[in-house]
């Protein structure tokens, strides 16, 4: 049983060691976009009008540092949970889920 609990442990682990470099990748794929101005990513864009001012302060201060420094950031952005509801917002304001269609019942008549 006690086996059991610690490979239940390390699978969690594992999983969230996978989820926060997913969240460090999409943030400095987002952040070097921005730098080298890719479409969308300029003042004005689609894709940066749709990130939270928060999150476009946080891009301003991660291109604005050093390469030793960005990894230290990088790794504290993967475990934050405001920069991970950050980007889901980018996420939605560019590519906004539809309404979903309700069901109204069957026709009468």
């Amino acid at each position: 049983f006690d086996e059991l609990i610690e490979l239940r442990k390390a699978k969690r682990q594992r999983k969230i060691l996978q989820v926060q470099k997913a969240q460090s990748l999409d943030f400095t794929t987002i952040a070097l976009q921005r730098s080298l101005g890719a479409f969308g990513w300029a003042d004005g864009g689609r894709e940066w009008n749709a990130c939270p001012k928060p999150l476009q302060r946080l891009i301003e201060d991660y291109l604005s540092t050093s390469g030793g420094e960005r990894e230290t950031m990088s790794a504290e952005i993967g475990r934050s949970r405001d920069v991970r509801d950050w980007l889901a917002q980018q996420k939605r304001g560019i590519d906004p889920a539809p309404a979903p269609k309700r069901n109204h019942g069957p026709r009468l008549g």
